[in-house]
């Protein structure tokens, strides 16, 4: 009767030991769960202000471009030297800001090439596979 209740015993402290560890592991994973979900969240609002930018720099240009627009109708329908002579130099001055703004990005874009290009290949790890030389 002592020997059975000896192993009574030991059966429930073993699974309590087992109850306890399950109890810690699933807080573990909750913990994980919320890290994971925070993460998740902070890098769809970094996406959202992302797109944000890109929309405000594309509404920036579309404006521009209606500005030339206007511009050029405004040339069109200029009736005196004059008025016409304003038009162009609105015209031209709205074309040259638009050029500068291009060129920036075509500058911006070479130079984020050539930092890859100076940091991204690595000839000593070119080792059968071309794919090799690039870092991760």
């Amino acid at each position: 009767m002592i020997a059975v209740t000896a192993l009574a015993l030991c059966a429930a402290a073993a699974l309590g030991a087992i109850s306890f560890e399950s109890e810690r592991e699933a807080a573990a994973a909750h913990a994980r769960q919320l890290a994971a979900q925070t993460a998740r969240d902070h890098a769809a609002a970094e996406a959202r202000a992302a797109k944000d930018g890109l929309d405000r720099v594309d509404g920036q240009l579309a404006q521009l471009h209606d500005q030339v627009q206007h511009s050029i109708q405004r040339v069109t329908d200029a009736q005196t030297d004059a008025d016409r002579a304003r038009a162009n130099a609105a015209r031209d001055d709205e074309r040259r800001r638009i050029a500068e703004e291009q060129q920036r990005r075509v500058d911006a874009k070479r130079r984020h090439d050539e930092a890859i290009r100076k940091g991204g290949i690595h000839s000593e790890k070119c080792v059968g596979t071309a794919l090799g030389c690039l870092d991760p």
